[in-house]
């Protein structure tokens, strides 16, 4: 199968990936999505190589490394993907199988996933709801249960129904941190959904103020006002800020020949507008009390956003990198974005793209979050090619992950 793929003509593969957390809000892996080519998604039918040739390019071309490095692959397969020899490209240990509860009444499968099972791969059960609880199949691992399509009440009647039968439960589609809450507290051992993009709300109703004085700063350094004096005094007085600035000017990621050894060297090395975009990324870097996994989302949304402003040829790229990054501040500051923005002195412009999706910085952070949660039909921006935007998603993914190294 793998000479009859790599001799197929290469189609585009939008392929996102979707974090699976535990009950600390930390990842323990990513559930990858792909589309073969947009020509496919209103036509209902998936050709026989169309599942294992989206794999195939996603992986053996993209590199999994990129998509879900040090983590394992949590990856939807079909009945034709099961039956060839994809699954063994990757060990057992980076790659677990989700099936669809159809794929257990059809013999050739069941006897290929009593295979898969021997050589220890992870077969994950989806949508799976308490119609089937006595039914399922001893090979499944792990159930995942859709807790908007069933909701939430039903989700922990689902639980406990699966008490004492071996299988890790996992929650999808959780809207808020209370339906995550509700699911950890009834035995649920990982989580994925929105919530995490949301404010967290804590008892009595109260959204969770954190990094107030974070706001503060980001006012004075995104303010119009402030000159490079101003920005390099104001970093100054934070030492572990200046600490983490000089770190980051004299890494790899950055590539200067001599070593920078003042904040001020580094500005004028690097330029007002560079420090401003860098600044903005420490400070909600350093709010305490949120999950990486947030900080990562909002990594990856500001890059995404400004590698697709670079090839829609935009004058201010730094611009939509503030937009992605920014778009994630009701997340980070547990408080609503609206309330944030109110506070911070940002242009008309990138009020209208983060508040409404105006104008093309709008335009293309609706294109960012529409990767992000895998709605193809909406991934589109005005001339970009599918492979555009893909490869401008894939390098997010890298340089976020380059990021969270030289910050480790």
């Amino acid at each position: 199968m793998h000479s009859e793929l790599s001799q197929r003509p290469v189609v585009p593969t939008f392929v996102g990936r979707e974090p699976i957390l535990d009950c600390n809000l930390e990842v323990q892996a990513w559930e990858i999505s792909y589309r073969d080519g947009l020509d496919e998604l209103d036509s209902g039918n998936e050709s026989e190589f169309s599942t294992a040739q989206a794999f195939w390019n996603t992986f053996m071309e993209l590199g999994v490394e990129n998509v879900a490095p040090d983590w394992k692959a949590f990856l939807p397969v079909s009945r034709e993907f099961l039956l060839g020899d994809c699954p063994e490209i990757f060990p057992p240990h980076r790659l677990a199988l989700v099936l669809n509860a159809s794929l257990l009444e059809d013999e050739e499968v069941s006897s290929r996933l009593r295979e898969l099972k021997s050589a220890n791969y992870q077969l994950v059960l989806d949508d799976f709801d308490r119609s089937s609880a006595g039914e399922f199949s001893d090979l499944i691992d792990a159930v995942k249960v859709d807790v908007e399509g069933v909701g939430s009440d039903e989700a922990v009647r689902i639980a406990a129904k699966l008490d004492g039968r071996g299988v890790r439960r996992i929650a999808k589609n959780l809207s808020s941190y209370e339906e995550f809450e509700a699911c950890r507290r009834c035995g649920y051992e990982a989580f994925q959904g929105r919530f995490l993009s949301r404010p967290q709300v804590v008892a009595g109703g109260r959204i969770l103020h954190a990094g107030i004085s974070r706001t503060r700063m980001l006012a004075a350094i995104n303010s119009s006002d402030s000159s490079i004096d101003d920005l390099v005094e104001l970093i100054e007085q934070d030492v572990a800020l200046s600490f983490k600035l000089l770190k980051y000017v004299n890494s790899p990621l950055v590539g200067l020949r001599s070593t920078v050894e003042s904040v001020r060297h580094a500005v004028m090395l690097l330029g007002q507008r560079w420090l401003r975009t860098w600044t903005n990324l420490a400070l909600l870097a350093s709010i305490e009390g949120r999950p990486q996994a947030v900080f990562d989302l909002a990594i990856v949304r500001a890059r995404m956003c400004e590698n697709l402003g670079r090839l829609s040829e935009a004058e201010r790229p730094e611009v939509f990198f503030t937009a992605g990054l920014f778009s994630t501040l009701d997340a980070l500051l547990s408080r609503p974005l609206d309330e944030v923005l109110q506070e911070l002195p940002l242009t008309d412009e990138l009020n209208g793209a983060l508040l409404r999706l105006e104008g093309p910085v709008g335009q293309t952070l609706a294109c960012t979050l529409a990767y992000e949660v895998a709605d193809w039909e909406r991934v589109n921006l005005g001339a970009l090619t599918p492979e555009e935007i893909r490869d401008a998603y894939i390098d997010s993914l890298r340089w976020a992950a380059d990021l969270r190294n030289e910050r480790a």
